[in-house]
């Protein structure tokens, strides 16, 4: 039998025809699902380990799955873009990431080839987008 593990990773390798690596795996609730949450992990394709994000089981679904990849390529691709703009305000070394948050159900894997420019000129521009942001002394 399959562990939970296994199952999250063949999902993500059907879904989007690629290799993936586990950086953390948390296991959930046996029992109560709905109130403490399923199996859940922190994921990167294969040899791209700037889109780091989280898959897991679905905590009202057994046997159903969710991930955040596309979401994590659109975040790197926000990073990129605001890369120059930021440099010039920031008077220190620093490191920052490009959070964004879009409500379930209006993104898909299907969108996964998509500019998320595409994405919020045709699809939807209800998100969220946050910069991180931390100065190095």
């Amino acid at each position: 039998m399959k562990s939970s593990e296994d199952k999250i990773i063949t999902h993500l390798e059907k879904t989007y025809d690629e290799k993936f690596e586990v950086e953390i795996f948390k296991e959930g609730s046996t029992f109560f699902k709905n109130m403490y949450g399923a199996d859940k992990m922190i994921v990167h394709p294969k040899d791209k380990p700037e889109y780091v994000f989280l898959a897991g089981e679905d905590r009202d679904h057994a046997g159903e799955y969710y991930d955040t990849y596309v979401l994590s390529k659109w975040a790197v691709e926000l990073t990129k873009k605001f890369e120059t703009d930021i440099s010039t305000i920031m008077p220190e070394e620093f490191e920052y990431r490009v959070l964004l948050y879009v409500e379930d159900g209006k993104y898909d894997s299907t969108m996964k080839e998509m500019s998320v420019f595409d994405y919020f000129s045709n699809k939807n521009n209800e998100a969220n987008v946050v910069i991180k942001m931390a100065v190095k002394k």
